[in-house]
């Protein structure tokens, strides 16, 4: 049997796809170009490269020119914790704004309205989680108001797309040393069958890093037109220029239509909300100042900012 590197055995391979598959995943790039044997067990990413992923913050406040993404990994109160993270892109980074997390004992249903609140306030109006037991979870948070969908990954193809985002730091994440210690905590097993499983050591905990995994996938799966009508993907086909600066026209318009419906739902008793929508938005670019009239108990409204709860 022979053994060698893909490049002595195959000088035609470009080394570029080599640097690129070693950039995403150098352990899986090792054995597959660099005739490196794999061992049972290895260590998922050192703790210098989540590091260098760490933001300058604990928890970022919602802005409202982003668009918020929700995951959560439930737990019944008993053994694990139950956690939530709160996501939003950038370009191509990822940016990890919140992460909460209650250790048991604690009662569901008050954790998840907690959550509710918290998810609410970025708003987000559906969760993305695992399928923990079955209807539970997703019956307690739509009676707060938030849809909860299935996730389409199991948490070890998270953890695995997770790598090549910490690898090349193009996902930030809040300071936390539970969730530090979690992400460096994974390994990598490899079964018989040569395939990979990644997940946390025997005793060990992987609940925060498990929502984060999930939440930036979300990010990394979203397409830039979901929140925009069905006129402007016409008006902004695919190919018409380049996907960057059509992905940046695309978020900059859902933008706008979020402020629209933001402002409408807002609307004081007896204001038309499309009135109270447009001033609001006058006010805000400082062309014009609001007109509308108010009853008396309602003058806080005349503050566009204050609807918002920034």
């Amino acid at each position: 049997m022979a053994r060698g590197a893909s490049r002595d055995l195959n000088p035609s391979l470009p080394q570029s796809v080599i640097e690129r598959e070693y950039e995403k995943d150098p352990a899986s790039a090792a054995a597959e170009y660099g005739a490196q044997f794999r061992t049972d067990v290895e260590g998922f990413v050192t703790v210098e490269t989540v590091e260098r992923c760490v933001g300058d913050y604990v928890e970022r406040a919602p802005l409202f020119e982003h668009v918020y993404y929700g995951f959560v990994d439930p737990s019944g109160g008993s053994a694990d914790s139950f956690t939530l993270a709160i996501s939003h892109g950038e370009g191509t980074s990822t940016i990890v704004d919140a992460v909460r997390e209650v250790r048991p004992p604690f009662s569901p249903e008050s954790v998840v309205a907690d959550f509710a609140a918290l998810l609410k306030s970025y708003r987000v109006r559906q969760v993305c989680g695992d399928r923990y037991a079955g209807e539970f979870p997703r019956e307690l948070f739509r009676r707060h108001g938030i849809g909860y969908v299935l996730a389409q990954k199991a948490k070890s193809d998270l953890y695995r797309d997770l790598l090549p985002l910490l690898n090349s730091g193009r996902v930030v994440l809040p300071r936390n040393d539970r969730l530090v210690s979690q992400v460096v905590g994974l390994e990598r097993r490899t079964t018989r069958a040569g395939k990979d499983s990644i997940d946390h050591a025997p005793g060990a905990h992987d609940d925060l890093i498990n929502s984060v995994a999930g939440a930036a996938d979300i990010v990394m799966r979203r397409d830039p037109d979901e929140d925009l009508p069905a006129w402007y993907r016409y008006l902004i086909p695919p190919g018409c220029c380049d996907p960057v600066e059509r992905r940046r026209m695309a978020e900059a318009e859902a933008v706008k239509i979020r402020a629209q419906r933001a402002f409408r739902e807002s609307a004081p008793p007896g204001v038309p909300p499309d009135e109270w929508a447009i001033a609001a938005q006058n006010v805000l670019n400082g062309s014009a100042p609001c007109t509308l009239e108010f009853p008396a108990e309602e003058e806080s409204y005349s503050d566009p900012y204050a609807i918002r709860g920034y």
